[in-house]
């Protein structure tokens, strides 16, 4: 989604730039054909709970969004209000106590990279883009989930805007049934989640990533040896298979020629 910098506001539909900032919120810029009647810019948490309880006054359904990742674009909704929480980014880091608390606009990305500098992780989305907000509460499955868990197993507590009253903290002591819920619950969440707080882990010592690309005629071939070796794949590892019509390392080149596509990406098959 398009992120600006500057202070969130109240736009209406109608009102100047509304519909850039519907759409704005969308990372596959798509216009999904739906309009909204409000959307809400929150600064922070006391701008979502005060929205959640003008949405439950004027009898408007709510739309969430943290970072855009949705490509059906579920949080557009025809009449209803949209919460646009991307200005809610926070990262706070306790190395000694390795934890972090985070606002859903958060990127992974950024999560990421503030974790490094303290040789710290935590299971971000595998796309930099991807806000923490949804990502967690879909139960996230991320870098290292295969040896470290899902990114939701991660998390330690919400602080969360109810539809019938302020906001209110969740963990395993108080309010245990909202964090449970909030674990995987996804869109279905009955409440908007404004910080999440998180356990860390200590950063793998080695990290790194191997591409192979093949064409599309190969892909019977590549599919059954995917299935044969997938099993005995080490848990530290991820084993992934992505179909693209622009992937990259696929350039145009003589087939006789033995030159190598540029990118260090070597291209089989040929």
């Amino acid at each position: 989604m398009k992120r600006s910098a500057g202070i969130g506001r109240t736009i209406a539909n109608g009102e100047a730039g509304f519909h850039a900032a519907v759409l704005g919120t969308s990372f596959n810029a798509q216009d999904p054909g739906r309009r909204l009647a409000l959307i809400e810019q929150a600064n922070e948490g006391a701008d979502v709970a005060a929205a959640v309880q003008q949405a439950r006054a004027m009898g408007l359904t709510i739309g969430i969004c943290s970072g855009g990742h949705s490509w059906a674009q579920n949080h557009i909704r025809d009449g209803g209000m949209l919460i646009d929480l991307s200005r809610l980014d926070s990262i706070t880091i306790n190395a000694a106590d390795g934890t972090a608390t985070i606002g859903p606009g958060c990127l992974a990305g950024d999560l990421n990279a503030a974790l490094s500098k303290h040789n710290l992780f935590f299971p971000v989305a595998h796309a930099y883009t991807v806000g923490m907000g949804g990502f967690l509460l879909q139960g996230g499955f991320g870098w290292n989930s295969r040896a470290s868990g899902i990114a939701c197993q991660s998390v330690t507590g919400i602080d969360v805007a109810l539809a019938d009253g302020p906001l209110v903290h969740a963990s395993e002591t108080e309010n245990p049934e909202l964090l449970w819920a909030a674990r995987g619950a996804g869109p279905g969440f009955f409440g908007v989640a404004v910080r999440f707080h998180l356990k860390l882990q200590a950063r793998p010592k080695f990290v790194g990533m191997k591409v192979q690309v093949f064409r599309i005629r190969h892909l019977e071939a590549v599919m059954a040896w995917a299935d044969h070796v997938g099993p005995s794949v080490a848990p530290s590892a991820e084993f992934q298979l992505v179909l693209d019509r622009k992937a990259m390392g696929i350039f145009a080149h003589d087939p006789g020629s033995g030159n190598i596509p540029t990118g260090g990406i070597i291209e089989t098959g040929d």
